[in-house]
């Protein structure tokens, strides 16, 4: 991992992804990016403007950000980490897909608050549209500032075969950690995503195999929904993160039946890791 990037809006669990991003950027000797864009008005109500509609209140916000992003760098010159910020406008996900692709980012960390009804499932929060759209792991811290340690953590899969190289990543990720236990999960429910539970613990075999390095326990658990079923499990163990499989879906099928990690982010209080692979990585063996 050579590039981290945080999207930021300099909110409270913004900040805390600053802080998250400057961790793993320690940890793995790799490069932060900080990114912010003037078109979230959330931004500008963070530094004092409600609307960006002038070249002064534009110019004002810039010098303002500039200032904060100061702050930044000097932490990272003191952890001897390299640094770019970059202030910019347009909106956030056009933005993060095309510095994503020009930057060689390897991981994307972004804060969220998390909400509730239709709207947000309509509409979709600005992390759950990142989720979607970008093809590199994704971590989005909460309102709560986070550990830099993950001690016990949670992958939660169907764990079918093109589930593999989500879990491969996963592992190369957290192995920096040394995590003392590595729970892998599967929720049975009504319209459960293995054929039965002798099919999935024929699953969690093939991989517990590939955990060489922390103890491994496997977790068939129950819940009337997959995304519920996660959340209730990490929540009752007292999980330090949720890491969890993001096969990208037909749009119209995600309309129709949902998309567990969009709706994990949306509604878990715990850090979510959304580990995103392609049909071309599975076809080519990545």
């Amino acid at each position: 991992m050579k590039n981290i990037l945080v999207a930021t809006d300099f909110s409270g669990c913004a900040i805390n992804a600053m802080n998250m991003g400057l961790a793993l950027a320690e940890y793995f000797d790799a490069t932060i990016h900080y990114l912010t864009t003037m078109d979230d008005n959330r931004n500008g109500e963070a530094l004092g403007f409600s609307f960006l509609t002038n070249s002064t209140a534009e110019k004002e916000f810039v010098e303002n950000v500039n200032v904060l992003f100061e702050k930044w760098k000097k932490e990272a010159t003191v952890r001897n980490v390299k640094i770019k910020t970059t202030c910019t406008t347009g909106k956030i996900l056009p933005i993060l897909k095309k510095y994503v692709n020009e930057n060689q980012i390897d991981f994307v960390v972004m804060g969220s608050h998390g909400h509730s009804g239709v709207k947000g499932f309509f509409i979709g929060s600005n992390c759950q549209k990142v989720v979607r759209a970008l093809h590199v792991p994704v971590f989005i811290v909460k309102d709560k500032a986070i550990k830099y340690e993950f001690k016990n953590v949670v992958f939660a899969s169907n764990f079918k075969n093109e589930e593999k190289a989500s879990f491969q990543k996963f592992l190369t990720f957290i192995y920096k950690f040394k995590p003392e236990i590595i729970h892998l999960v599967g929720v049975n429910t009504l319209n459960s995503f293995a054929k039965s539970t002798e099919e999935m613990e024929r699953r969690l075999d093939e991989f517990a195999k590939q955990c060489k390095f922390a103890k491994c326990k496997k977790h068939i658990y129950p819940d009337l929904f997959v995304e519920a079923g996660i959340r209730n499990f990490s929540e009752k163990i007292n999980a330090d993160l949720i890491a969890i499989s993001n096969h990208n879906r037909h749009p119209v099928k995600r309309i129709f039946s949902g998309s567990t990690v969009e709706t994990l982010v949306q509604n878990s209080n715990l850090p979510v890791l959304s580990i995103d692979f392609s049909e071309e990585e599975i076809l080519i063996g990545k």
